[in-house]
């Protein structure tokens, strides 16, 4: 998603101890503003999408995703000032950032973990299911073959590995 979304990534490693199995780290950058924070919820939420896109697991259902979110805003406000140590937390870090933007802006806009998932009554695709279905949808031959290499080395990637890899995966030109 980092790459999708033009975020540089410094790298991307496998950690075969790890139940999600890869971490990938973007470059520092200031991250403001609903857009970008959302963007970047997405991008954490890609890295569990396509975890279990590779695991073969199905979609979770809404009041699991729900349940995760509200486990991640539980341990990022009972610990304020540390970093997230899990994906959930690390989601929950940015919609807490996203929904105090959308405040300070007095924008009528929907908050909390239900907008994280989706928002309004018609179901829009909105941050999680955004990313959801970009992951299983026309980015899966990119996660796929950046997952088989990944594999297959037991050194991280690169950015610009990352990249060669996903474009070649997608039949664009570098």
């Amino acid at each position: 998603m980092f790459w999708h979304y033009g975020i540089e990534i410094e790298y991307m490693t496998l950690r075969r101890t790890d139940e999600h199995g890869a971490h990938v780290r973007p470059r520092p950058r200031e991250v403001t503003g609903v857009e970008a924070l959302e963007m970047e919820m997405r991008c954490v939420a890609g890295g569990d999408i396509a975890w279990r896109r590779v695991g073969n697991f199905d979609v979770l259902e809404d009041k699991f995703l729900l349940s995760g979110f509200r486990a991640g805003l539980a341990w990022v406000r009972s610990n304020p000032g540390l970093d997230p140590p899990f994906d959930d937390a690390i989601f929950a870090y940015f919609g807490i950032a996203r929904d105090e933007e959308i405040a300070e802006a007095r924008v009528d806009a929907p908050t909390g973990p239900e907008s994280w998932l989706r928002t309004g009554p018609e179901s829009w695709l909105r941050v999680w299911r955004e990313a959801e279905h970009l992951i299983r949808g026309e980015l899966w031959p990119a996660v796929r073959a950046v997952a088989e290499e990944a594999r297959k080395t037991e050194a991280d990637l690169t950015g610009d590995q990352i990249a060669a890899i996903a474009e070649a995966a997608l039949g664009r030109a570098a």
